[in-house]
């Protein structure tokens, strides 16, 4: 009978604070909905559900797959800006474009690299939920005042409690999020490159 009980509290707790996200998530939406809606009266919620997140360290590999890539495509351009030169003419491709595409690679690779560094420090918390897509369906008027059925994905914050990104279609969903530190380190790279 002891375990019943415990089983029963514990489904409880877990039910209560699963309903408890999503009142803050609709509370959020609404508020949302009556700052941006053209009739925020006539908004409706038809269904709201948890569609997907992204954990910390699936936004820290977007990033460094990202960096690696610009990286790759920089250093590509150098080499064909060489060859050209090699090929045709020491002097096409100036020396300060080169420095400039130098630079440039310098900073990707800082990039890349200060961020391989912050995954490392935060190797503890990389399974940790970073940012929550709900799929959102409902009813409001539009600009003429008639009701419209509306699609859209809306994005959370870790706490669910402050919308990062309203977008009207799954394409426009934010695919890689900041991590912590984001901008610190850009503002580090960008004082290495000056």
């Amino acid at each position: 009978m002891n375990k019943l009980m415990i089983t029963i509290i514990y489904l409880s707790v877990i039910l209560f604070a699963s309903c408890q996200s999503q009142n803050d998530v609709q509370k959020a939406i609404n508020k949302y909905m009556n700052e941006n809606a053209y009739n925020p009266k006539s908004y409706n919620s038809i269904e709201l559900k948890l569609n997907s997140y992204i954990t910390l360290a699936e936004s820290f590999d977007c990033h460094i797959q990202s960096y690696k890539e610009e990286i790759r495509g920089i250093e590509k351009e150098i080499d064909r800006m060489k060859e050209f030169n090699k090929s045709f003419s020491d002097t096409f491709y100036k020396e300060s474009e080169f420095t400039e595409k130098n630079t440039e690679l310098k900073k990707q690779k800082s990039m890349l690299n200060g961020t391989q560094k912050l995954k490392e420090h935060f190797k503890d918390s990389l399974g940790m939920k970073y940012l929550y897509t709900y799929y959102h369906k409902y009813r409001a008027n539009n600009a003429l005042n008639a009701p419209v059925l509306y699609e859209s994905y809306v994005q959370f914050n870790e706490n669910q409690s402050e919308i990062v990104k309203f977008a009207t279609s799954y394409e426009e969903q934010i695919r890689c999020p900041r991590f912590p530190g984001y901008f610190k380190l850009v503002e580090k790279v960008y004082d290495l490159t000056q």
